[in-house]
């Protein structure tokens, strides 16, 4: 094996073992009680509006160089382009459903778990810079999915007041305030930066404790019997994301970035999607279904996809 593969390989596995060594510890706290359902809701509340968007705020305070905004615009439309083809593709693969399924199915192909997925690993592996790029797919996260995604689930266009609601979150709004800040490259007071260096620390080891915990509740056997369920899994966990590495390979583009991008593609589905359907009673069981099984799978994927991507694009 060549050297700086055999290095990508142990970074990559080694991140990967962490993030996963925590999730068993989350699941193992929900089987014994140790974390109770009402302390998890609690650590997510903290986690979205507290904790990861002082991690996003803090990866944009750098100086102002031309190759990461490069890359951030990279990120952008990028995953622009992944939610447009992979919606596009769900919405032909399960044309035969019903309406209800056919915006569930197609929409849990499209739209991954950016903050509590994908950013860990994007952290974990590249620091800073991988959060300053995941900062990108995060914003345009909200964006496409609390539009374009909500009227596929549900069928019909929402109220404005519904759509600005979720639009304007704390991790979209740090991360607005931290591209003015690094564009002028302006560094925040030594008091902030240490409460919210010491709030980021929190980001990863929250996510994974919460994702644990999830699985922990999640009926495993009846996940496996569902074709529709399997068919979105390897759509968005396998397919999606070597196409990108492909595309980008293609095109020239290569380094962090690119693997930052390949990393949010190969994500598995938002929790987002299963909230929506739950709340607009749009095929709730089946969207609990894909949230719990690309969650499992993402765990064997995941590694294998960046590897791959490693491979391609460092």
């Amino acid at each position: 094996m060549d050297h700086q593969l055999f290095q990508n390989f142990i970074t990559v596995a080694g991140q990967v073992a962490v993030v996963f060594i925590i999730i068993a510890l989350g699941w193992f706290s929900g089987k014994t009680n140790m974390l109770s359902r009402e302390a998890c809701e609690g650590m997510a509340s903290i986690t979205v509006n507290i904790v990861t968007p002082a991690l996003i705020l803090m990866a944009f305070q750098r100086e102002f160089e031309s190759h990461l905004m490069q890359g951030f615009l990279l990120n952008l439309a990028g995953v622009v382009a992944c939610y447009l083809v992979s919606l596009a593709l769900g919405w032909t693969v399960f044309r035969r459903q019903s309406a209800g399924r056919r915006g569930v199915l197609a929409v849990s192909c499209a739209f991954g778990n950016l903050g509590m997925m994908a950013l860990p690993l994007q952290e974990g592996l590249f620091g800073s810079e991988g959060v300053f790029y995941s900062a990108a797919g995060m914003g345009m996260f909200q964006l496409v999915f609390w539009s374009l995604g909500l009227v596929a689930i549900t069928g019909r266009a929402e109220s404005r007041s519904v759509m600005l609601k979720n639009l304007f979150n704390p991790g979209l709004i740090a991360a607005v305030v931290g591209l003015v800040l690094f564009y002028g490259s302006v560094t925040l007071p030594a008091v902030p930066t240490r409460v919210m260096n010491s709030l980021a620390g929190l980001n990863m080891p929250l996510c994974m404790l919460i994702i644990g915990y999830r699985l922990s509740g999640m009926p495993l056997a009846s996940l496996f019997r569902e074709k529709a369920v399997w068919a979105s899994a390897v759509l968005r966990l396998v397919l999606l994301p070597m196409l990108v590495t492909l595309a980008l390979y293609g095109l020239g583009f290569r380094g962090v970035a690119a693997v930052c991008l390949v990393i949010a593609a190969a994500a598995p589905v938002a929790a987002s999607v299963n909230i929506v359907a739950l709340t607009y009673k749009r095929e709730a069981d089946l969207a609990a279904r894909v949230t719990s099984m690309q969650t499992l799978l993402s765990m064997l994927t995941m590694p294998l996809v960046i590897l791959f991507a490693y491979a391609f694009l460092m």
